[in-house]
């Protein structure tokens, strides 16, 4: 009778015939018994083998998905920082842009309305060109002020 079982890589074969130096069957079963429980011995360091493996498998995977779980973090914050950076350089471009469309106007309000004031106003025009002056200038107060911001 032949046994063969692979284990860890190597091919292992018992073979079991009858002897010819005269052994009885009590002798056979031993040799069977022996065989047996080397078997079950085998299997057990095998199956342990596995055992291992898996576990250090598994603890490789769990490591690998922390170090993925981690740079998605990075990533999103990455993302996010780039996101928040963006809406401020359009933000501070806005900025630029209605503070040179605003004020420039506003400041040629006032101008002219300075160069009124030095001509010949009566007092009635003289009341409206510096009420146009006052408002324009608080108008151009609020407006440095909320742009400035």
């Amino acid at each position: 009778v032949t046994f063969e079982m692979q284990a860890g890589g190597v091919t292992w074969v018992w073979e079991v015939a009858p002897a010819d130096d005269g052994a009885t069957l009590g002798d056979q079963l031993v040799i069977l018994f022996v065989l047996v429980g080397l078997l079950f011995v085998t299997a057990g360091a095998t199956t342990a083998a596995l055992m291992r493996h898996r576990a250090a498998y598994r603890t490789r995977v769990q490591a690998h998905d922390e170090r993925v779980k981690s740079r998605t973090r990075e990533r999103i914050a990455d993302l996010k920082a780039s996101e928040a950076n963006k809406r401020s350089e359009a933000k501070s471009r806005f900025v630029s842009v209605m503070s040179h469309e605003i004020r420039n106007p506003l400041g040629g309000v006032i101008l002219n309305a300075d160069f009124l004031m030095e001509t010949n106003l009566t007092a009635q025009q003289k009341q409206f060109t510096e009420g146009i002056t006052r408002s324009s200038k608080m108008l151009l107060t609020i407006v440095n002020d909320v742009l400035d911001m």
